[in-house]
């Protein structure tokens, strides 16, 4: 397990989070919409524990590729029955990062939203390339539009009608302010711990959307984008390493994956990556499809397929590894 000497640039962005948060609390914090953003592994869980929000979501990342079918009924019924759709059928993450949702939904004895955008397969057919490092609109269209859509609209999925629940009314609310702030009303929990203290510098308070159409010009007729200043990051459990995490559930009745997030995700680590083309090769052949079909790689330095044929290295504890960049997308 490692172990963290905090250097003084660390120590630098924990007084700078602290004084936001004490900012947070004070005349913002009675005007601010608070929100967990689960992930389904252990850290969001923990932040859902011990920092209760107005709402918990979690954004599922589908695909129409039938490799992915949900396998268990119980998770597969548990799904449509979020969405309020059973035209979800597949999902890049793994049954055991649903059933982490399920068993923590039960464990804080709060409603957790389940959300979906489009299929990665479709969005990466209207773009025409593959999501990258550099380029890494899988995190935005699957994790953050789908949240952000339900806010601003209370739309579960990206073919469903405005959901009617037992939100409906403050939705609406809501999103009224929504649209016409130029001002965060929302402010969103993230898992950030200490030993991924960097990501804090990159999260993304904005989001970009198509507002309307230029009326006149030499861009008429082409899409106005805006961008939203919708939200303000919150980090709660960034003092917290990830063997504190790892502690903190050892006793207590929820389970987790081995790896959260999409399964062969480009962001992992070689050896994950190995394992996982062992242990689900059919669900591997359609990542190693995709680059092929578009004649491109994921990542810049292999692609998938060298990867797979790579001589296989057996790690005994994935657990350091775990802390792979794909941790990102709890975005």
């Amino acid at each position: 397990m490692k172990t963290f000497d905090l250097s003084k640039e660390a120590k630098k962005k924990i007084k700078i989070q602290n004084i936001r948060h004490k900012l947070l609390k004070g005349n913002q914090s009675d005007h601010l919409f608070t929100v967990n953003s689960i992930s389904g592994g252990r850290t969001s869980a923990m932040m859902a524990v011990k920092h209760p929000a107005d709402m918990n979501i979690f954004s599922l990342v589908t695909t129409d590729y039938p490799e992915f079918y949900i396998q268990d009924e119980a998770i597969r019924r548990y799904v449509w029955n979020k969405l309020d759709t059973d035209l979800v059928y597949a999902t890049l993450e793994s049954d055991e990062t649903i059933r982490s949702v399920m068993e923590l939904e039960q464990y804080i004895g709060k409603e957790i939203i389940v959300v979906c955008g489009e299929s990665l397969d479709k969005i990466i057919s209207d773009r025409n390339f593959l999501p990258n490092a550099r380029a890494r609109f899988c995190t935005s269209e699957m994790k953050i539009k789908p949240i952000y859509e339900f806010l601003k609209h209370g739309y579960r999925h990206y073919r469903g009608t405005p959901s009617v629940d037992r939100y409906e009314s403050y939705l609406y609310a809501l999103g009224t302010t929504f649209w016409k702030s130029d001002k965060p009303i929302v402010r969103m929990n993230i898992g950030y711990r200490l030993d991924d203290i960097e990501r804090v510098s990159s999260f993304k308070e904005t989001f970009k959307y198509p507002d309307s159409i230029h009326t006149e010009g030499r861009h008429k007729g082409n899409i106005k984008w805006r961008t939203h200043h919708w939200r303000i990051g919150n980090f709660p459990v960034i003092k917290n390493t990830q063997a504190d995490v790892i502690s903190y559930w050892e006793d207590k009745p929820v389970s987790f994956p081995e790896f959260n997030n999409c399964e062969f995700c480009f962001h992992r680590p070689i050896e994950q990556l190995q394992k996982q083309f062992r242990e689900r090769p059919k669900k591997g052949k359609f990542w190693i499809t995709m680059e092929q079909r578009y004649n491109a790689t994921f990542r810049s330095d292999l692609s998938l397929q060298q990867i797979k044929d790579l001589p296989y290295t057996e790690t005994l504890d994935f657990t350091a590894q775990n802390m792979c960049s794909s941790g990102s997308c709890t975005d």
